[in-house]
């Protein structure tokens, strides 16, 4: 299909200099400019007529139009008003296509919930398996991650944009050095797997490092003693090279006596380290964090 918005930074730079627009470091834009890069994500992302597609960070619309090719309905939003406003211009009344012009995560680690509430919606009203797809704004990638990974969208499959160091990290094994808390929270609601690296030469501004895009495919369901796994695990990463018996002490308050119980409760072995532990152990240690004893003196 021709597409109404140019791929390359040469024929954008100046449509966008001409609107008064630049991508701004302070949202951490970097516009995904490669047109056989995009073609690529959007046929990894496996999208058909029949799919909803999210779209976080609209930008000048250069992933968005291959989207639109291949989904039966897009939702993109995008936080910068002149740049919704560009694209609103030059993309005109697509039938396909409703661009919102808001901030994703108004509140911290916190979907907006108007954004949540029409893609329900829109859900609900044409019964279409719902898709996450974008570049993300680096700045926010990692919480906004979590974010939809703990909302109540029913999202079917995640691909999606990241640093190469943050796509280490969800993908990293237990032991690894890129092994933390990220890696835990998104493993409680999901399978995930890099899928190629993309050169920095594909983005413009050029960042100093890789990306690579990263699938995400949610389990469907919550895992049992989410939040109190979550709690645990949020507590001992900060303290990821000490033994657990350590940690639990400093991160959840607890007492000698209470950490030794719990974690025997648990069957973990307390002289091992919280970047040691699988997403199993975790669980357990969630599950038997009953009736924590905190130490008082």
């Amino acid at each position: 299909m021709p597409y109404r918005l140019p791929k390359t930074r040469k024929e954008l730079l100046p449509m966008l200099e001409a609107a008064g627009l630049k991508p701004r470091r302070g949202w951490g834009q970097s516009f995904l400019l490669d047109a056989n890069m995009l073609d690529a994500i959007a046929r990894e992302a496996e999208i058909g007529p029949d799919d909803l597609v999210l779209e976080i960070g609209t930008g000048p619309a250069t992933l968005t139009e291959f989207l639109l090719e291949r989904a039966g309905f897009v939702v993109s939003v995008e936080i910068d008003r002149g740049m919704a406003a560009f694209v609103k211009d030059a993309l005109g009344n697509t039938d396909n296509l409703l661009l919102i012009n808001a901030d994703v995560m108004p509140e911290k680690n916190q979907l907006n919930l108007e954004i949540v509430g029409k893609v329900n919606e829109l859900l609900m009203k044409n019964k279409r398996p719902l898709k996450v797809v974008a570049n993300l704004p680096y700045s926010i990638a990692s919480p906004l991650l979590i974010a939809l990974l703990e909302s109540e969208l029913p999202i079917e499959t995640m691909t999606l944009l990241f640093q190469l160091e943050v796509a280490e990290r969800l993908t990293a094994k237990p032991g690894d050095d890129a092994y933390g808390l990220l890696t835990v929270l998104c493993a409680l609601h999901a399978d995930t797997k890099i899928l190629r690296r993309v050169p920095n030469t594909c983005f413009w501004p050029k960042p100093k490092i890789e990306s690579a895009l990263v699938q995400v495919v949610p389990y469907g369901k919550r895992v049992e003693h989410y939040e109190a796994t979550k709690h645990v695990a949020s507590a001992v990463m900060r303290y990821r090279r000490k033994t657990l018996l350590n940690a639990a002490q400093y991160g959840l308050g607890l007492s000698k006596t209470g950490t030794l119980a719990w974690l025997q409760r648990a069957d973990i072995d307390p002289t091992r380290h919280p970047g040691d532990l699988n997403i199993e152990e975790y669980l357990r240690l969630g599950a038997e964090l009953k009736m924590p004893v905190r130490d008082e003196t």
